[in-house]
């Protein structure tokens, strides 16, 4: 603002200088052509002086500058003395045939004033000078009006820019502030917390950046929930298995050991239920060590050609007499004596089979019925094995899978839990599916894809 208002000052000032320079060539062009000039330089708004080139006032005004000598004000800066002695540094200059326009300090006189000077010519000849002298004081005064407009234009706009300036930066401040807050949230563990996308270019993209990293950390957050919850699940599905096993061997090994069996037929009978408590503790531990390696992936399934008709027939022939004793009728289902040859690895497929054949007599009643069927589907074969055992309600479905999970929690069956959750590992790892159907009152059905062999 400042600077503008010196600017203009200096602006203001050289065209004012401009302007006195035509009346002061007019004073020459008269001195030139009658000899003297008729102007009263008393009713001038400035000082002319005219010296010859022995720098000597010359007498070519009519109505001479009165000096303030003449009136007696002794102490004003304008005697004849420092007119004369504040232009005399311009003379030579003046003389020499040059014009001269300054604007400086002078010698005599305080403050900046304006200096012109022409030389006067008779016959081509340099015969002296007329020096203007003028304070540069006069036209501040007459600007002091114009910088208080300027001033108060200066600071509207000011304002104005301000407003607009805000307005501006408010839609992209706003965010910020959102964004800042949100961020603290999310540190505390609040991962919810959602910012509105406004702005422009690369807030709102720092904003939709910003809501994606917040849905990803709630999402890997529940994930992490629901990863301790199952690790607590399991450990404490884990506890319960081995419990039951270690405790029934520690009861009768304490029991043999303090001789309160005396009858050997007894004494065999708890060796017995020793020996099975024992066998199921290591199938638990095989179970567990076969799903932890399946699950890490480090568990290589190598494919082959396999006769998928032979190796269910095999199944098929060492679970007949297991479901003659248990009471309950083994069907093999005609189509799947000619399936095609698929691309499998056949040891796994037999687990699988062998974990769906004996999860289903453990949940048919006797006189129930199991089937083994196929179908072709997609360049795919489809086994199923279906029972007719009570059937799975639709909520427990979602979860059959999983390990330890039991459909009817206050029936305690044999086996580890573990069975289905390693079938769906064997079978995904082999690329393949495997998936449920079940009818309350009617049964259950579970099927699996095998590749053919192109």
């Amino acid at each position: 603002m400042f600077v503008g208002r010196f600017v203009i000052e200096k602006y203001y000032i050289n065209i004012k200088v401009d302007e006195l320079k035509p009346e002061l060539q007019n004073i020459i062009d008269e001195i030139n052509s009658k000899g003297k000039s008729n102007v009263n330089l008393n009713r001038l708004p400035f000082i002319v002086k005219a010296y010859d080139i022995y720098k000597n006032e010359m007498n070519v005004f009519e109505n001479p500058f009165k000096s303030i000598e003449e009136y007696g004000e002794d102490k004003e800066p304008y005697f004849e003395d420092n007119i004369k002695k504040s232009i005399e540094p311009f003379m030579n200059e003046v003389f020499s045939g040059e014009e001269i326009k300054k604007i400086t300090n002078l010698e005599a006189i305080e403050g900046t004033s304006i200096v012109l000077g022409i030389p006067i010519k008779k016959d081509g000849q340099i015969i002296g000078g007329v020096f203007l002298l003028k304070p540069v004081s006069d036209y501040i005064s007459a600007l002091n009006g114009f910088n208080m407009v300027f001033l108060f234009m200066s600071i509207l706009i000011l304002v104005i820019i301000l407003i607009l300036l805000y307005f501006s930066i408010k839609p992209l401040i706003i965010p910020l502030k959102d964004m800042a807050y949100s961020a603290k949230k999310m540190a505390q563990g609040d991962y919810s917390v959602r910012i509105q996308e406004k702005g422009y270019g690369e807030v709102e993209e720092l904003a939709n950046s910003f809501n994606i990293l917040a849905i990803n950390l709630e999402e890997a957050s529940k994930l992490a929930e629901g990863l301790e919850k199952t690790r607590r699940e399991y450990v404490a599905n884990i506890s319960h298995e081995l419990r039951t096993p270690i405790a029934s061997l520690r009861a009768m090994s304490e029991t043999l050991l303090d001789g309160m069996i005396n009858d050997e037929q007894e004494k065999q009978r708890y060796y017995q239920i020793m020996l099975t408590e024992s066998i199921r503790l290591q199938r638990l531990i095989n179970d567990m060590l076969e799903l932890s390696k399946l699950q890490s992936g480090n568990a290589y399934l190598e494919k082959s050609t396999v006769d998928i008709s032979k190796l269910i027939n095999l199944v098929y022939q060492k679970f007949a007499g297991i479901a003659d004793d248990l009471g309950i009728e083994l069907k093999l289902k005609n189509d799947i004596k000619n399936l095609p040859l698929t691309y499998t690895n056949a040891e796994r497929i037999e687990q699988v089979l062998i974990i769906l054949l004996d999860n289903a007599f453990k949940f048919t009643q006797e006189g129930g019925v199991v089937t083994i069927s196929s179908n072709i589907d997609n360049e795919k074969v489809i086994i199923s094995v279906e029972d007719t055992g009570e059937g799975i309600k639709k909520e427990d479905i979602p979860y059959i899978f999983e390990r330890f999970y039991k459909v009817d929690k206050s029936r305690t069956t044999q086996g580890t839990g573990l069975g289905l959750a390693i079938a769906k590992q064997i079978i995904e790892a082999l690329d393949e599916k495997i998936w449920v159907e079940s009818t309350i009152g009617k049964g259950t059905k579970f099927s699996f894809t095998i590749g053919i062999k192109k």
